[in-house]
C-alpha cells in the first residue's frame, strides 16, 4: 500500500531489498518512487533510497550490508540460504577449492567457505538446485557435507584416535628401527662415531648387524609402514588424489605422493635388488607427523570455535507457555509474538520479551557483555539467551526466531566467518600460484640430485622433500585462525562485526566522528521546556504524536510517546492527519482538515514561510534541541527536548585519544546543545559541526577522509545511514534503527562507547597476529625451499618442519590478545562512576 496515496502497490516478484540486497519477505516495505515500485527489508531502507535516489542508492546501497558480490547475471529468484558442514576439508588450501566448485554449479549464486570451522555458506536459486543437489555435487567430488546443526559440536571419531595412536607408536618404531639400519650404514662407510653411538661397542659385539639381521629389521619396518602408510594415511591418500584429480593438488597431494613413492622403492630396492638401503621409515614419518600435526590442529580449532559454539548454545529448545489458563511445555517453534511465557530459576529466557510478572537476576554477559547480572522487573526487557539466576518471571513475546538479539547476534557472526578478509583473500592467492613454482623447484631438486651422481631412488627423495616442505597448509590458516580468535573475543563482549575486513581497517583510522543524540548522550529524551501560542498544550501533544508516529527519530519517539499517552488518558484519539511525509534530518509534514501542519527543525519551518515570535527562533529559556510545531503559516508550540550524556563517553574520548584517534561530534541538533555535550565528553569545540543534515553529515566524512585520513563513525538513527556508508568503519549502537544496524560494520550489542577503543585494540592486536602468522609462514618457505632444492633437507625432516611451521601459525593464533594492558579504562575504568 503506498502511504502517500492509500493505493496497492503491483507486486514485484523480488526476493531481495532494492537497498542494501537483504533477503525480504514479500511485501515488507514498498515504495514508489519516480513512477517505479522498489521493494525493502525495512522502512529505514526504504527512506535512505529515497534520500539517495536511485541511481546513488543502486551505487551505494550494496554497501550497507555484505551482499552477494555477484558478476554476470543472476539466476532467478527467490533466493534461499544454507549453511553446511563439509568434510574432507585437510587444510586451509581446501577452503577455495571447495568455494570453486560450489560456485561452478548452475544455481548457487554465491559460496564462502570458512576452513576453521569447516562450514560453507551458500545462496542458492531452488529453482535451478535443491539442498541434496549442493550435497550430491560436493560428493562427486569427494565432499561430504551435511546441513549445519548449531549445536553439533562431535568429539573425534574412535577412527580418529585410533590412526593418531598407531601413527605415534608404528611411526615411532620405523623411527628406531631406520636409526639401527642407518648405524649399520655408517659403521659400513667408516663412520665409527655414529655406530659407537646407536651400538655402544664396549657392550655389544663389534658386528651386531649381520646380513639376516638387516634382513630382519628391514622386513619389520616395511610391515610397521604398511598401516601407517594405509589405515593412519588413508584420509591423505583420498583428499590427495581427490585434489589431484581436481588439478589443485595440497599438502595431502604432496604428503601421499612422497609416502607412497618412498613405499614403492623401498618395496623396489628390498625384494628387487636385495639391498638394505629402504625407505619404509620416511613414508611411515612423512604421514605420522602430518597425522599428528592435524590431530594438534584440530584440537586448536576446537579450542578456538568454544566461544563461538557457546554462542550458539544460548537459544531454549523449548519453552512454558499459558494454554487456556494451563501453563505446558511447547516447541520453541510454535512460540509466537504476544503469547505469555514463564521461565524459571535455571532456564534460559527462550525470546525476547517483556516482563509482566514476577522478579529476579538475569545474566546476559556471554550475549552483551554486561559484567554483572542485571535485575528484572515488571516492565523490564529481557533478551533470548540469558540465563535467570534468581526468581521466576512471567513474560510476553515481543520477539521470536530469527528476529530475537540472540538470532541477530549468531547470523551476524556466521557472516563475520564466513566473510574473507582482504589478508586472507592475498593469501589464497599466492598460495594457488605457489604449486607451479614448488612442482618446478622439486623437478629441479631431483635434476640436481641425479646430476650430482646419486642413486635414482635419492635422487626422487630430494624432490620429495620439496613438495613436502613447500606445503602452503600454514599460510592458508594464518588469517582464519585469528580471525575467529578475535570473532570470539569481540562476540564475548557485545561487539559484532559485519566481516574479517573489518578487524583490517581498525589500526588505520585516524578520526571518529559521533552523532550526538543516542550515541553520546542516553537518548532517554525529556521535555524541558515549551513554548505556546493559541494552542494548549496537550492539543499541541496530540497534533505532535499524530505527525511524528510516522518518523523514527529520538526527538519524535519522546513526541509521540508522551501525546499518544495523554491522548489515551484523556480518552479520545489522535487527530487525523492525512499525507504525512517525512523529510529526514529535517521533520514531517500533513495535512489536518486540509491545512497543511509541520513538525521539525525551527530553521527548517521558517525556510517554509512559517512564522513565529522572534524570541523561538533561537530558543531562549529553553534547553536541549528545539522542536518547532506549525499549524497553517504560523507556530503554535515550541518544545526544548534534552537527554543526558553518557557517563562513559568521557572515559571512552580518552582512551580514544590515547589510541591518537581524533574525536569529532557532528549532529543535526543546534550550537548550544552540541557545544555542551562536547565540552561534557572531552571534545574539542573545533570538532564540533552543528545543524548537520544527513548528506551534509556524509559531506564532512568525506572532507575528515581527504584531510585526516581513514575516518569512523558512530550513530544509531536513520538519519545518520548514509554518513555510515560514507564512513571507512561505521559502528551502530544496539537497538538503533535498523537500517543503521544495516549500515554499520560492527554493531554494539550493549551500547557501551568504552566497547569502541576496546574493538580498536582487538582490531590492532588481531592485524599484527596476522601478519606474525604470514611472516613466519612466507619465511619458513622462503629459507626451508632453497634447502631442499640444494638437498639439504630430508623428506623426514621436510615433514617434521612443515608440521611445525602449521603448529606455530595455529600456537600464534591461540595466544591470549592481551586486552589487560595499563589503561583499564578500555572496558573496566569508569565502574565505580556508574554504580555511585
Amino acid at each position: 500500500m503506498d502511504p502517500a496515496t492509500g493505493h496497492r502497490l503491483p507486486a514485484t516478484g523480488k526476493t531481495h531489498c532494492d537497498l542494501c540486497l537483504s533477503p525480504i519477505a514479500e511485501g515488507r516495505a514498498r515504495s514508489v518512487i519516480r513512477g517505479e515500485a522498489y521493494d525493502f527489508c525495512c522502512p529505514g531502507c526504504a527512506q535512505v533510497f529515497e534520500i539517495l535516489g536511485p541511481e546513488e542508492a543502486k551505487r551505494q546501497g550494496p554497501s550497507f550490508k555484505q551482499g552477494p558480490n555477484l558478476e554476470g547475471e543472476l539466476p532467478p529468484g527467490p533466493y534461499l540460504e544454507v549453511w553446511l558442514k563439509v568434510s574432507g576439508i585437510a587444510c586451509g588450501s581446501c577452503a577455495p577449492l571447495v568455494e570453486g566448485l560450489l560456485q561452478g554449479r548452475d544455481g548457487v549464486v554465491k559460496a564462502v567457505v570458512e576452513p576453521v570451522s569447516e562450514t560453507a555458506q551458500v545462496l542458492y536459486a531452488p529453482s535451478r538446485v535443491s539442498k541434496d543437489g549442493l550435497r550430491d555435487h560436493l560428493s562427486r567430488y569427494g565432499y561430504g557435507a551435511k546441513e549445519v546443526d548449531q549445536t553439533d559440536d562431535a568429539p573425534p571419531s574412535i577412527h580418529d584416535a585410533l590412526r593418531l595412536v598407531l601413527a605415534f607408536v608404528l611411526g615411532a618404531n620405523a623411527m628406531m628401527n631406520a636409526m639401527v639400519m642407518y648405524a649399520a650404514f655408517a659403521r659400513d662407510n667408516g663412520t665409527s662415531w655414529f655406530a659407537d653411538l646407536i651400538f655402544a661397542p664396549a657392550i655389544f659385539d663389534s658386528n651386531p648387524m649381520p646380513g639376516a639381521v638387516r634382513n630382519a629389521f628391514t622386513l619389520v619396518t616395511g610391515l610397521s609402514a604398511l598401516p601407517v602408510l594405509f589405515y593412519c594415511g588413508w584420509p591423505i591418500l583420498v583428499n590427495g588424489w581427490r585434489r589431484l584429480r581436481l588439478g589443485a593438488p595440497n599438502v595431502d597431494t604432496l604428503v601421499g605422493f612422497g609416502a607412497v613413492m618412498a613405499f614403492v622403492v623401498s618395496l623396489y630396492t628390498a625384494f628387487v635388488l636385495h639391498a638394505h638401503h629402504v625407505y619404509f621409515d620416511t613414508a611411515s614419518m612423512l604421514v605420522a607427523l602430518l597425522v599428528i600435526g592435524r590431530s594438534l590442529e584440530g584440537g586448536a580449532k576446537r579450542k578456538a570455535s568454544r566461544a563461538i559454539t557457546g554462542l550458539l548454545r544460548l537459544g531454549a529448545k523449548g519453552a512454558e507457555k499459558l494454554v487456556d489458563g494451563v501453563w505446558r511445555e511447547v516447541d520453541l517453534a510454535t512460540v509466537q509474538t504476544g503469547d505469555r511465557l514463564r521461565v524459571k530459576l535455571g532456564e534460559r529466557i527462550p525470546v525476547d520479551g517483556r516482563v509482566v510478572e514476577g522478579s529476579g537476576w538475569v545474566d546476559a554477559s556471554t550475549l552483551t557483555g554486561e559484567p554483572r547480572p542485571v535485575e528484572a522487573l515488571p516492565g523490564s526487557t529481557v533478551l533470548a539467551g540469558s540465563l535467570l539466576t534468581r526468581g521466576t518471571l512471567e513474560l510476553i513475546a515481543e520477539k521470536v526466531g530469527g528476529d530475537t538479539l540472540l538470532s541477530q547476534v549468531v547470523a551476524r557472526v556466521r557472516q563475520t566467518l564466513a566473510a574473507k578478509a582482504p589478508l586472507q583473500q592475498l593469501a589464497d592467492k599466492i598460495a594457488a600460484g605457489f604449486l607451479p613454482i614448488v612442482l618446478a623447484a622439486a623437478l629441479l631438486a631431483s635434476l640436481l640430485s641425479f646430476a650430482h651422481h646419486h642413486p635414482a631412488a635419492q635422487a626422487l627423495m630430494a624432490g620429495v622433500a620439496v613438495l613436502v616442505v613447500a606445503c602452503p597448509c600454514a599460510l592458508g590458516i594464518a588469517t582464519p585462525m585469528v580471525l575467529l580468535a578475535a570473532v570470539s573475543e569481540c562476540a564475548k563482549r557485545g561487539i559484532l562485526l559485519r566481516g574479517g575486513e573489518v578487524l583490517e581497517r581498525a589500526p588505520t583510522l585516524k578520526a571518529i566522528v559521533f552523532d550526538k543524540t543516542g550515541t553520546l548522550t542516553t537518548g532517554q529524551l525529556e521535555r524541558h521546556g515549551v513554548r505556546l501560542d493559541g494552542m494548549t498544550e496537550s492539543q499541541a501533544l496530540a497534533l505532535a504524536a499524530a505527525l511524528e508516529e510516522i518518523s523514527t527519530h529520538p526527538l519524535a519517539e519522546v513526541l509521540y510517546r508522551e501525546g499518544a499517552a495523554q491522548a489515551r488518558s484523556e480518552g479520545r484519539a489522535l487527530p487525523e492527519v492525512e499525507d504525512r511525509a517525512v523529510h529526514p534530518g529535517l521533520g514531517v509534514e500533513g495535512f489536518l482538515d486540509g491545512e497543511r501542519v509541520c513538525i521539525g527543525r525551527p530553521s527548517w519551518l521558517k525556510a517554509q514561510g512559517i512564522s513565529a515570535p522572534e524570541a523561538w527562533w533561537s530558543g531562549d529559556g529553553l534547553d536541549g534541541s528545539l522542536v518547532m510545531l506549525s499549524r497553517g503559516p504560523r507556530a503554535v508550540a515550541l518544545w526544548g527536548l534534552g537527554d543526558a550524556v553518557r557517563t562513559e563517553a568521557a572515559i571512552a574520548i580518552r582512551a580514544l585519544k590515547r589510541q591518537g584517534i581524533q574525536a569529532w561530534l557532528v549532529s543535526g541538533d543546534r550550537q548550544e546543545a552540541c557545544l555542551a555535550v562536547a565540552a561534557a565528553v572531552g571534545i574539542e569545540p573545533s570538532c564540533v559541526v552543528a545543524s548537520a543534515m544527513p548528506g551534509e553529515k556524509a559531506d564532512k566524512l568525506a572532507e575528515l577522509q581527504r584531510t585526516l585520513g581513514p575516518t569512523a563513525m558512530v550513530g544509531d538513527g536513520v538519519n545518520d545511514a548514509v554518513a555510515l556508508s560514507q564512513s571507512d568503519l561505521g559502528i551502530a549502537l544496539g537497538s538503533g534503527a535498523s537500517v543503521a544496524l544495516e549500515s554499520a560494520a560492527v554493531v554494539l550489542v550493549h551500547r557501551d562507547l568504552r566497547r569502541i577503543p576496546l574493538f580498536f585494540k582487538i582490531g590492532r592486536l588481531s592485524v599484527k597476529r596476522i601478519r606474525q602468522n604470514l611472516g613466519w609462514a612466507f619465511g619458513y618457505n622462503a629459507v626451508l625451499v632453497p634447502l631442499a632444492v640444494a638437498g639439504f633437507v630430508h623428506p623426514i625432516l621436510a615433514a617434521a618442519a612443515m608440521m611445525a611451521s602449521s603448529l606455530s601459525v595455529i600456537l600464534n593464533s591461540g595466544r591470549k590478545l592481551g586486552l589487560e594492558g595499563k589503561h583499564r579504562d578500555l572496558e573496566h575504568e569508569g565502574h565505580e562512576q556508574l554504580a555511585a
